[in-house]
């Protein structure tokens, strides 16, 4: 796996992503093995292609981010 060029990564809680989710501002790529592995997921790890697009304060307050696709869960 090669490294992007402006490829982003943020973390959200579990219930800061149902939010974003529910809001629509977070893509999620549907498959088994993600929904088996978000049970036990701490967090949410989203990955974003447009540079310069996430800062702290925008993890705070993620209704101001841009569209996400979710990367992976830990």
């Amino acid at each position: 796996m090669s490294e992007e060029e402006g490829v982003m990564r943020v973390k959200l809680s579990r219930k800061a992503y149902r939010k974003a989710v529910k809001e629509k501002k977070v893509r999620v790529p549907y498959n088994r093995q993600v929904q088996d592995r978000w049970k036990d997921a701490k967090w949410v790890e989203l990955i974003c292609k447009e540079e310069g697009t996430i800062t702290k304060w925008l993890v705070g307050h993620y209704e101001t981010m841009p569209h996400f696709v979710m990367l992976e869960l830990k």
